[in-house]
């Protein structure tokens, strides 16, 4: 590979509100030498970055591309054993594919799952980004946690080709954010730490990190970056508005399913599941495994625990694998309230106690002898207090011998049997973890567009780069 190519960047657009971040992190690569290419995953989106990026940088060839490869040759290329597990997180997130409770989303106008259009898309963004990158044309992809066609087509050809990547995903550590070089969850200095090498200074900052977090009444949450005015929420709306001028169908139908809808189902699911007293009472009268139910339309779920998509099965074959002498608790995930049908919260409290969504996560897993965990921060915040952990899917925090992680579903009911009689982690464990973390966490927020965090987060790139060998 000739340095030429090294020193540019491939930059998947795919949102119109990131346009104006990446845009900033470009022109801070550009002072730094590095060249950038742009594409942008629609023609919505395209809208958007041809007004705030200069056009020489765009890549709107390819949504007009026509492949030329046979599909199935370049899935054989790039190592791709099925298509359709790639192309189905795109279809969750544009609600073309059924929701968890096996039936389309409301006003989602799916009368059958349109897998023919979603592979057509990516052959299509296959054939363009094997081009390019044959044609000398490749470069590092910098992109963010997520599962749409182009980013994950993009990182499969960039593999292939040897290229290093930049994959940013969420850090529990304020003001930063976990760089990866693949989809999987994987990080070097995590892997590497040891209490035992430690130094005390190294010793002291993990414990002080540690008790911030567990002195901390507020649950983590991930990094949204600034906070929005009220101007510029209005200023998106009709930004949005006015690039779907063309067909303002999913603006209104997203709009009422989310501002009318979703309110009023939520409202009711609530009224299924027990209140915060009745959800006290039952947390300190019971022995009990808890599970916090995951947010279905999110990559952690979608990329990277297909397998554990409808959560209402998982929670039932979880409720037959407790030890004896232990109940099940769920807790349903606040921003999911009201997206499924009722149906939903009915099951979920035939098989666990449901207990209040409105009860804090921390509450319920403090007093916990096991957390079952689906890429969710609470397995991190559960890790952090030496509670015992059951992994489903890749999270940031499995993997490592800090959670005891389900591989195979029938072993299940043998791992939280061991995690129930371990008695959890201990104080140097924890605190290995925590500077584990740290060590693999590095400054900067995705989708913060302060001047200082765009000069902070490309230092951190050049960094994380350097230390790929580039």
């Amino acid at each position: 590979m000739s340095d030429i190519t090294t020193r540019r960047f491939i930059v998947p657009l795919h949102s119109q509100d990131i346009v104006e971040f990446l845009d900033l992190i470009g022109n801070q690569l550009s002072e730094r030498n590095y060249s950038i290419t742009y594409i942008p995953q629609d023609k919505y989106v395209a809208k958007t970055a041809q007004r705030q990026l200069e056009h020489e940088y765009l890549q709107l060839d390819y949504l007009d591309h026509r492949p030329t490869s046979d599909f199935d040759a370049l899935c054989e290329k790039y190592g791709i054993d099925s298509p359709r597990d790639l192309v189905f997180p795109q279809m969750v997130y544009d609600r073309s594919y059924d929701a968890p409770s096996y039936r389309p989303y409301w006003l989602s106008g799916t009368g059958t799952l349109p897998y023919e259009e979603y592979r057509n898309l990516f052959h299509r963004t296959l054939d363009f980004l094997d081009r390019l990158y044959e044609d000398g044309n490749g470069g590092i992809p910098l992109q963010n946690q997520g599962g749409e066609v182009l980013r994950r087509a993009l990182q499969r050809v960039a593999d292939y080709h040897g290229y290093p990547s930049v994959r940013t995903s969420f850090s529990p550590v304020p003001g930063h954010v976990l760089f990866r070089t693949t989809e999987e969850m994987r990080f070097p200095a995590l892997d590497a730490a040891s209490y035992d090498e430690m130094t005390s200074k190294q010793r002291e900052a993990a414990q002080e990190f540690r008790a911030s977090v567990t002195e901390n009444q507020q649950q983590v949450m991930g990094s949204t970056g600034q906070s929005e005015s009220l101007y510029q929420n209005l200023r998106r709306k009709a930004q949005r508005i006015q690039e779907h001028r063309d067909d303002l169908s999913p603006v209104i139908s997203d709009w009422v399913r989310r501002r009318v809808a979703k309110p009023v189902l939520g409202a009711a699911a609530k009224r299924l599941y027990l209140d915060e007293a009745q959800s006290r009472e039952f947390i300190e009268s019971n022995k009990y495994v808890f599970y916090p139910v995951q947010y279905f339309r999110e990559s952690r779920v979608t990329m990277r625990a297909p397998a554990f998509y409808n959560q209402l099965w998982v929670i039932e074959y979880l409720s037959r694998s407790l030890p004896s002498g232990y109940e099940l608790i769920v807790k349903d995930h606040p921003r999911q309230l009201g997206a499924l049908p009722l149906s939903h919260a009915y099951k979920l409290r035939r098989y666990a106690t449901a207990v209040a969504p409105t009860i804090s996560a921390r509450e319920v897993l403090t007093e916990a002898d096991a957390v079952v965990t689906l890429n969710n921060t609470v397995g991190y915040e559960s890790v952090m207090y030496g509670k015992p952990v059951v992994t489903l899917g890749d999270a940031f925090y499995s993997g490592e011998g800090y959670t005891r992680d389900v591989t195979r579903l029938n072993s299940l009911s043998a791992k939280l049997n061991e995690a129930v009689h371990s008695g959890g982690l201990s104080e140097e464990t924890v605190i290995q973890f925590v500077h584990g973390l740290l060590e693999s966490s590095y400054e900067g927020e995705w989708g913060n567009t302060s001047r200082e965090n765009i000069e902070t987060f490309v230092g951190s790139i050049g960094e994380f780069l350097s230390e790929q060998g580039d």
